[in-house]
C-alpha cells in the first residue's frame, strides 16, 4: 500500500493505493496478495470508518467510476491494475 496524491485535470487527488504495475523491483503481485487481503479484512470490520471516501480501479486503459469503499475483488488483484481509495476535489479557480 502507499500513499497518493495527484492532479486529474481540474482534480486532486489523496488517499492510499494498492498498485500492481509490475516493474523491476515489483516483478510478480504475489507479495501484495496478502496485505490486499488484510486490507479486505479491515474493510469488512470497519467500513463505516472509510464512508466519506470513494474507490476506484484503474486498468491502464480506462477507470472504473468512482464507488463507496468495498473489498477489492479477486478480479481486480492484476496487474497493470490500480487500486485507489481516498477523495477528489475540485482546485479553485486562481484569483487574478
Amino acid at each position: 500500500m502507499q500513499y497518493n496524491i495527484g492532479f486529474e485535470g481540474d482534480l486532486f487527488r489523496y488517499g492510499v493505493a494498492f498498485s500492481l504495475e509490475l516493474n523491476q523491483t515489483l516483478q510478480t503481485i504475489e507479495p501484495l496478495i496478502p496485505k490486499i487481503e488484510r486490507f479486505n479484512e479491515y474493510l469488512k470490520l470497519d467500513i463505516d470508518e472509510l464512508s466519506t471516501y470513494q474507490m476506484w480501479v484503474w486498468n491502464r486503459l480506462e477507470r472504473s467510476v468512482q464507488t463507496p469503499p468495498r473489498p477489492i475483488r479477486q478480479c481486480e488483484i492484476a496487474a497493470p491494475h490500480f487500486i485507489f481509495f481516498g477523495k477528489m476535489f475540485r482546485l479553485p479557480r486562481s484569483i487574478s
